[in-house]
């Protein structure tokens, strides 16, 4: 949905281990970790993997493992 692509961005824009907080960074990241081209692309399915996968970048380094 719109509301989940809006949350995915604004954590990718305030993940503090997110060093390059821009659009193309992200797509970048959704292209090689998910085979997303861009964010109208996302299938529900892939929603909740995405976050959390932007939640786990977001730790700092020595938290990261767990």
């Amino acid at each position: 949905t719109p509301a989940q692509r809006g949350k995915i961005v604004a954590m990718w824009m305030t993940g503090e281990e997110i060093h390059q907080k821009d659009k193309e960074s992200l797509r970048h990241f959704l292209n090689n970790r998910f085979h997303v081209p861009d964010l109208p692309y996302i299938k529900a399915r892939q929603v909740t993997a995405i976050m959390a996968a932007i939640r786990r970048m977001s730790l700092p380094q020595k938290t990261r493992h767990i």
